[in-house]
């Protein structure tokens, strides 16, 4: 387990690897990682961490980089459309887990994937997802074995409010540029579409209807 931690570490840290907040997280040690070995448990073990995760972030600066991975060397995804699956049963049976327990979609993004102020939701906080496997067609998410990767909304309004976010973006651009000659296709401007479509890394229209799974609505008091 730690061989792969470290693993991924070494990945986010090397020039394979664009973004540059994750790299900062890393190295200031504020990135949580975390392997989970089978299903359906693995939802239920998700779920829980993510809980104390999303507890913890609400008490510190969002302009502080962190984030929070899932490793799932288990899991055998063939090519994007299996990851693209997969990845969207994940978030659907984790959003499920939530409204069991009593979560509502946070209060600072929409639960309806065709606006442009989408973001998933766990434990009451904003989610920004980004997807990883080995047959991603984008070399920055091509990691060993399926991961999901759950960035703060708060830390994206944070960046966009202090002018941070648009000249982390220009580094991220370049770096994709420099690395593989384009960026990904599927990358928009942060508020200008629903994320979900950036989530699992494949290219798709923008007319397309997401999979994401929500069911009923409840409210819960943050922790």
């Amino acid at each position: 387990m730690l061989h792969l931690k470290q693993q991924f570490r070494d990945f986010i840290l090397s020039d394979a690897h664009s973004c540059v907040a994750s790299k900062t997280a890393l190295v200031n040690n504020n990135a949580t990682i975390n392997i989970y070995r089978s299903e359906p448990q693995s939802i239920e073990a998700l779920h829980s961490d993510m809980i104390i995760f999303s507890s913890e972030i609400r008490h510190i600066d969002p302009r502080e980089f962190r984030t929070f991975a899932a490793l799932f060397p288990t899991v055998s995804c063939n090519n994007e459309n299996m990851f693209d699956s997969w990845l969207w049963d994940m978030l659907s049976q984790l959003r499920s887990v939530d409204e069991r327990q009593g979560y509502a979609w946070s209060d600072i993004c929409d639960s309806d994937t065709t606006s442009s102020n989408f973001s998933f939701s766990l434990a009451n906080e904003a989610y920004f997802i980004v997807g990883m496997h080995p047959c991603s067609s984008r070399g920055s998410r091509q990691f060993l074995c399926p991961a999901l990767i759950f960035n703060s909304r708060r830390q994206f309004d944070a960046l966009k409010e202090s002018g941070m976010y648009h000249r982390l973006q220009k580094t991220i651009r370049r770096k994709e540029i420099n690395k593989y000659g384009s960026i990904n296709p599927m990358l928009d401007e942060f508020g200008k579409s629903p994320e979900w479509l950036q989530y699992s890394g494949m290219r798709r229209e923008k007319e397309s209807q997401c999979p994401l799974a929500i069911h009923n609505e409840y409210r819960h008091e943050a922790a």
